[in-house]
């Protein structure tokens, strides 16, 4: 495994164990302060966000709605140089230790940027994969609108 992808996947370990421990700061910290963090089909998480400090918020108060939830990143895949990658999560979440029939499954999608994600999407697992890729393609060509043409 590459030091990048080791190191990326210990991170997101990490921050999730410590979301286990009602410790929101190790996952506030795999973002960039100005991040966009947005999620399709997950209740509570409706509204974007666009920083670090608006998320470490929703977090927290997330866990203060579940303190005893717990929080397994399962998969990760890392793809892509450390300064473009693109990173998925499989995460379970567990909202109470004694309801494991109750656990949620996520994807979680990141495009990271050398030490944090500058862009997360959380999708839950009924999340209908058309609507992700109309989604995607909106944000490309919001964000390729004021772009100048190729010049090739």
């Amino acid at each position: 495994m590459p030091l990048f992808v080791f190191l990326v996947t210990r991170r997101l370990r990490r921050a999730f164990a410590a979301l286990s421990r009602a410790d929101a700061g190790p996952a506030s910290h795999l973002l960039a302060r100005r991040c966009h963090f947005s999620a399709i089909g997950v209740a509570g998480f409706a509204a974007p966000v666009n920083s670090s400090a608006a998320m470490r918020r929703r977090l927290r108060a997330m866990l203060t709605k579940f303190p005893s939830a717990r929080f397994i990143c399962d998969q990760v895949a890392v793809e892509g140089p450390a300064w473009a990658a693109v990173v998925a999560c499989q995460l379970i979440m567990i909202p109470c230790p004694n309801q494991r029939a109750a656990a949620r499954r996520f994807t979680l999608l990141l495009a990271w940027r050398w030490t944090r994600a500058s862009s997360v999407l959380l999708l839950s697992e009924r999340t209908d994969v058309a609507t992700v890729v109309r989604m995607l393609a909106d944000e490309s060509a919001l964000a390729g609108a004021g772009a100048e043409p190729d010049s090739g």
